[in-house]
């Protein structure tokens, strides 16, 4: 993971905010389609399969990107899947985290 780099100042490494862009997305399918609609999902990238109403057709997706444009990217490919009748974003939220610790920072002192 990428770092800030050295301080001059005090030699402290400081961890670079990486932004992580998680979407929610209800995929609808015909009830008899979705095992296969499913199965070319969760091949996709950033992509995971949180619940499924066979009955219904429904499917229930998370997606997880470093970027919107990858978000907007990411909905357009599930859209375009053979089988889907459609799929909608219904939840949209940015984390801002550091990036996680290698173990190798210099501690300040």
């Amino acid at each position: 993971y990428p770092f800030a780099g050295v301080n001059e100042c005090n030699k402290l490494r400081l961890p670079v905010e990486i932004p992580m862009h998680y979407s929610g997305i209800l995929v609808a399918s015909a009830p008899d389609r979705l095992p296969a609609c499913a199965a070319a999902l969760s091949g996709l990238p950033g992509l995971e399969i949180h619940y499924s109403y066979p009955e219904l057709g429904r499917l229930i997706v998370v997606q997880e990107t470093r970027t919107r444009a990858e978000q907007e990217e990411g909905l357009r490919r599930i859209q375009g899947q053979p089988g889907v009748l459609y799929a909608e974003l219904v939840y949209y939220h940015v984390s801002e985290s550091p990036a996680p610790s290698t173990g190798n920072e210099e501690q300040a002192g």
